[in-house]
Order: structure tokens, then sequence, then C-alpha cells
């Protein structure tokens, strides 16, 4: 379908609502969503040297947005500053369509305000935007047709979105938003290479906001039945690929226990211990050394702190691990692993997470814990 013709559909549908919302003067609900569009320019970074020949022009594109404001129907709104949820569908032409190729792109966003409601009269509305979401590459390294493009080696990534964002203007139906966002494309190091790719680029957006109520709920929930000492495990799993890339892909186990010290609604603390089990050091330890390893070489283990941050079921974690065994040792002493934690019931809850060192990826996790 043309892209103009789904836009002029999405803005009679948020019409049709806000006429609606204006004969009811009902409060707002969960229902309520605003439609925002953007165009952006920016460039590939060189975040590695032989990336460099790869930037031969800027990258342009867009995004659109459906976003769901929130009003204290929950207490992590309040917590957080009434922010926004929603989808944003964006897609970026590289500057180089021959290597690198054009980019799109689905993640579910948060919009999370930067500065207080109590701002004084006129200033700007600071907000910061986190997103994770499926994308797609057009182009990807090929040992015949494309080998001087060694960045993805996936038609499917992951796609992460971090930006900042300043509403410059703002009426009851009009909003109009400018920053600088930052789409990272990666598969986890699922299939190589994987370098990864990073567009960097600014914005101007313009948003249509459904009429509402101001009302909004700024009661917060009391810390009092929180739990504040929870003792949790987690059994995962995933699939990565290392050099020769004749090899197939080599599974990975994970067995994960920490304890978590919750001290708010909005955050806890976390420490414990990881165990890798990696068949792919198998290989590599045969590539390096001619001969095959003992099994407790291919096991490693970490002790482990991490920060989370909670949007009600739904944690983001953030760990810094340290080896205290790994035969390998090539990847240095540090690893850190990123990812997402949703709490099915009070006690089991489903994991991903993404390991890396440094800028470089490991393996992803999926899989499940339990909370005791």
């Amino acid at each position: 379908m043309n892209p103009v013709r789904i836009l002029i559909m999405l803005s009679a549908l948020w019409t049709t609502g806000a006429a609606q919302d204006t004969l009811n003067r009902r409060k707002p609900f969960a229902g309520d969503l605003d439609l925002h569009v953007a165009l952006q320019g920016g460039f590939i970074a060189a975040h590695r040297d032989q990336m460099k020949h790869l930037q031969q022009g800027h990258s342009i594109g867009g995004f659109i947005q459906i976003i769901r404001p929130t009003h204290g129907q929950k207490p992590w709104h309040v917590l957080y500053n009434f922010p926004e949820t929603g989808i944003d569908l964006f897609f970026n032409y590289t500057g180089n369509a021959r290597q690198l190729g054009n980019q799109i792109g689905a993640c579910y966003i948060a919009n999370l305000t930067i500065n207080r409601e109590t701002r004084p009269k006129g200033t700007f509305r600071h907000v910061l935007l986190i997103g994770i979401g499926p994308g797609y590459t057009t182009r990807t390294w090929d040992l015949e047709s494309n080998r001087q493009a060694d960045v993805l080696g996936s038609h499917i990534n992951a796609a992460l979105l971090l930006g900042w964002t300043a509403e410059v203007v703002r009426t009851n139906k009009v909003s109009i938003r400018s920053g600088v966002r930052i789409t990272h494309y990666s598969n986890g190091a699922f299939q190589l290479p994987n370098l990864g790719t990073n567009n960097v680029a600014l914005f101007l957006q313009a948003g249509w906001l459904r009429q509402r109520d101001s009302f909004r709920n700024t009661e917060t929930a009391s810390t009092d039945s929180l739990r504040r000492w929870t003792v949790q495990l987690a059994v995962t799993g995933g699939i990565q690929e290392v050099p020769p890339l004749t090899y197939p892909k080599q599974g990975v186990g994970v067995v994960s226990a920490w304890i978590q010290r919750r001290h708010s609604w909005k955050a806890s603390f976390s420490g414990g211990v990881d165990l890798f089990y990696k068949h792919a050091l198998r290989r590599q330890f045969e590539n390096r050394d001619g001969t095959p390893p003992a099994f407790t070489d291919q096991v490693q283990a970490g002790l482990m702190v991490g920060y989370n941050l909670h949007f009600n079921r739904l944690r983001f974690a953030m760990q810094q691990g340290v080896y205290v065994r790994d035969a390998w040792k090539e990847n240095g002493l540090l690893y850190h692993r990123f990812g997402l934690r949703y709490e099915v019931s009070s006690h089991w809850f489903l994991h991903l997470m993404l390991k890396t060192h440094f800028a470089k990826a490991d393996h992803s996790e999926f899989g499940f814990g339990y909370t005791l």
C-alpha cells in the first residue's frame, strides 16, 4: 500500500477518536493514542577502523510513532513522571546502498521524562527515548558479492533505540519535538560477522494529539508490601557462531543465581554468580592449540553485580561481571549483560539477555527464572 495512503488512514482514525473524546469528555484510558511522524538525517558511525571505508554518504530516513500517554493508572507511571509508551516504525537509508543497504524496524518504546513536571512555564520538556524490537537490513556481508562490508551477517537483527528529545512546542492538539537518536543493529553473534551498525541522526518530529481531560492520578503505592529481599534463579540458553564460518553454530547454556535488594518500586540492586557452558570454546581451543580441551575448560564462572529498573512486571537489567574461572582468557577479565525480565507470576519470569565483552557481543540468552 502507498505510504501516503497509510498516513491518511491513520490520521482519519485519530481524528475520529479525537472527535469522540470531545463529545464524551471522558477521562483518559489505555486506548488513547497520539500519532507522531518525523524526518531524520545523520550518518553511520564507524565505531571500528575497519568500517571507515563504508561511510560514503549521509543517512536519511524517518519514523512513525503511535504513542499512548500515561496518567497514573499504574504505580510506575507516577514514579517515572508519566512516561509515554508505544510503537516506533522506522526506515533508514544508510548512505551506502551497495554495501550497507537500507534498514527498517519496529520497536516498542518508552519516552521517559527527564525534567520535573513542575518545570517553569515556557521551558522545554526533555525526554529520554529507549526502545527494542526486530530490525531488517537489505544488505549483509557475503564472501563473494559483499566481502568488504564485514559488519552484519544476517538480514534479521535486534534493533535498539536510544535518544534524547526536546518538546519545543505543545498545544492541546499539536506537539513539535526535535532531538538526536541512535539506532543500533546487532544479531548477538548468532551469525558472523557481527560488528553491528550505529546510525546517529538528528530529527524533527510533529505529533497530533487526541484531546483529553487533564486528570492525573498522582498517588504512589505504599512500599510497606514490597518484598525487599529475594533470591532468584535463571536457566537460559543461546546459540553463537565463531570463526571459521564453515563451522555450524554452537550452543550455550547458562545458570545464574543472585540475591536482589528492592529499595523502591522503581529500582533494585542484585549480586550473584553465573555459570556458562560454551560448546564454541571447544572449536576455539582446537583452532588455537590444535588439541581439544577438557570439559571443564568449556565452562566459565563469574561473579556479577547488577542494577534493575522496574516497569510494573517488566525489568530492565544491567549487569557487570568478572570471570573467576575462564580458561580461554582472550576476551579479558570483564563481561557485561543487558536485557529484560518479565514476571508472568509472583514466582516465574521470562528472561532475555545479551552478554558482551565491551562493544563485542558474545551471545544472547533466552530462558526462564524462578523467584524463591
